[in-house]
This record gives C-alpha cells, sequence and structure tokens, in this order.
C-alpha cells in the first residue's frame, strides 16, 4: 500500500478491530506546510471509522492548539473527547499511599505540622498539614501523576524507623519561574511544551531558528536539565514541566489553559 486511498481500502477490507493510535500530534508540525500528515491521519481514520473503532491519544496542550487552527485542520472528524481530568489532592493523596503501602514504605508528616496557639487537637493539625502538602503538590504537578511522583521523591528523606520515610516542603513545591532565558530558549520551550517531544531538523523548522542555534540551545538547556534527549527526541524533563509551564505564561509565550 503506497497511498492513502489505498490504505482505506486495505483497512475497509480487514474484519472490525479496535484500532489505537497513541500521540498523534506526532503528525504535525508548527511551521508552513507542517499539517498534510495530520490532515492526512484524520482522513483515513475517518474514512474507516464505521468499520473500525478508532481510539487516538495526544497530548493536551497539542490538542488545545489543533482545535485553535480552524479550517487548517479538521478536527469535527473527531466524534468524542475524553479529558483526562487533573489530579487533585485526595487523588494525589490515594495514589501515593497506594505506591508506597505496595513498597512497604511509610512516611511521616510531623514535620510539616504548625502548632496552633489555639490549642487545636494534634491530630487535627496533622490533618491539615497533610492537606496542604498534597494541595501544594498538585499544583506545582498541575494535576499530573507522573510528575507529581517525581517532584515527591524531592520533598521525602529517609527516617529514622526502618522503612519510614519523612515528609519536607521542597522548593520544587514553590512558585518560582526560571529567569534568564533567552527568546531563542523560549522559543524552544513552548515548542516541546505544546507538541511533547521534537528532534532536533523539527525545531529548526517550527521556530524557524538555524541548525546551529538549535544544536547549542537545546545542548545548553540538556546539560541544565531542563531538557532530556529520547533517541532522536528532545523534551522538557517531566520533573521540570511546572516550572517551565508557569515561566512560560508569565512571559506570554503559552496563551492556552490546562
Amino acid at each position: 500500500v503506497d497511498t492513502i486511498d489505498g490504505l482505506v481500502e486495505w483497512l475497509e477490507a480487514m474484519p472490525p478491530h479496535v484500532i489505537v493510535v497513541s500521540d498523534i500530534q506526532m503528525a504535525f508540525l508548527r511551521s508552513v506546510g507542517g499539517f498534510q500528515g495530520l490532515r492526512a491521519l484524520l482522513y483515513i481514520l475517518n474514512a474507516v471509522s464505521n468499520r473500525h473503532f478508532v481510539v487516538c491519544s495526544c497530548h493536551r496542550k497539542a490538542l488545545q492548539y489543533m482545535r485553535r487552527l480552524g479550517s487548517l485542520v479538521n478536527m469535527e472528524v473527531v466524534r468524542q473527547v475524553i479529558d483526562l481530568t487533573p489530579y487533585g489532592e485526595r487523588d494525589l493523596q490515594t495514589l501515593i499511599g497506594a505506591k508506597l503501602e505496595e513498597c512497604g514504605y511509610t512516611v511521616r508528616y510531623d514535620d510539616l505540622v504548625q502548632r496552633s496557639p489555639f490549642g487545636v487537637a494534634p491530630e487535627i493539625e496533622l490533618r491539615r498539614a497533610i492537606g496542604r502538602f498534597f494541595l501544594l503538590l498538585s499544583d506545582a504537578s498541575d494535576g499530573n501523576p507522573g510528575v507529581a511522583l517525581r517532584l515527591l521523591t524531592q520533598c521525602l528523606t529517609v527516617g529514622s524507623e526502618p522503612r519510614t520515610l519523612d515528609a519536607h516542603i521542597a522548593p520544587c513545591l514553590g512558585t518560582v519561574t526560571l529567569d534568564a532565558l533567552s527568546d531563542d530558549e523560549m522559543f524552544t520551550l513552548v515548542a516541546l511544551r505544546t507538541q511533547g517531544s521534537l528532534d532536533e531538523p523539527e525545531l529548526v523548522r517550527v521556530t524557524n531558528m538555524s541548525p546551529s542555534v538549535v544544536r547549542n540551545v537545546v545542548r545548553n538547556m540538556v546539560n541544565r536539565r531542563l531538557l532530556v534527549r529520547e533517541g532522536e527526541l528532545v523534551k522538557v524533563a517531566i520533573d521540570q514541566l511546572p516550572v517551565v509551564t508557569r515561566t512560560l505564561r508569565r512571559r506570554h509565550f503559552l496563551h492556552f489553559a490546562g
């Protein structure tokens, strides 16, 4: 099969299947002429959707961007979108509690308690402290459980008793932003934050910067641990996602929500 219509005919001839297409944001680039792949993919999936059950996954910020493209990309062919809502503090507390129990560890939150001068019962103060901790963790991670688990590791130290960990408020739970980023670095970060991951030639097309500039920017940000490489692809380091997102928003490089 070497044509779009030929692929449609081949799929139509197959028995009904569940077709899962992961990361459809990889089918386009935010550049001139960068949407042919996405349009072709959506055309194929729409053409066979009455015979096959098609499920696609997409990076949230890429989907938000795609919805803003209007007639450039016809998103009306997507019949239903199931948005995976961010985890709140209770969701994270349940998830982390289950993970720690599975590993056989217990976390102590005693050091987080701020003693009240009004004689509040210790168990109430502890419950409030735990609630504040997970609220901060939820805010810092944007409700992303993978990010939250990475940030959690920076908030735990080995306890005095076997298989116990002590929780504390680490700087990663704050609201700091990145200072002294150049415009080239900002354009690179917003490209990666929008699409999840790109290789260097794709970054050249998306940012309209020269290959040498992109190469230097990526190398510098990898050395600073803002970016990581996965084969040929480059992406924002998962534990840096919150601070990168806050920085892009505050400097008005990232305009959509979520």
